[in-house]
């Protein structure tokens, strides 16, 4: 992507699927948190086959 563009990523949280929106920055990850679990769900591209998410569940659950 060029430098300065950002898109809109949706996908479902993996731990209660809810529905959520992020904004996938010109790096290509993407952050988002879940407003009912508070998930910490991380996405980024590494090419086109390859395709990375990190959980981060708070310390508290």
């Amino acid at each position: 992507m060029e430098k300065g563009t950002w898109r809109t990523m949706q996908q479902y949280c993996p731990n209660c699927s809810r529905k959520l929106t992020g904004v996938l920055n010109d790096r290509g990850v993407c952050k988002m948190t879940c407003d009912r679990c508070h998930a910490v769900i991380v996405s980024s591209a590494k090419n086109v086959r390859h395709y990375v998410v990190d959980i981060k569940m708070p310390a508290n659950i």
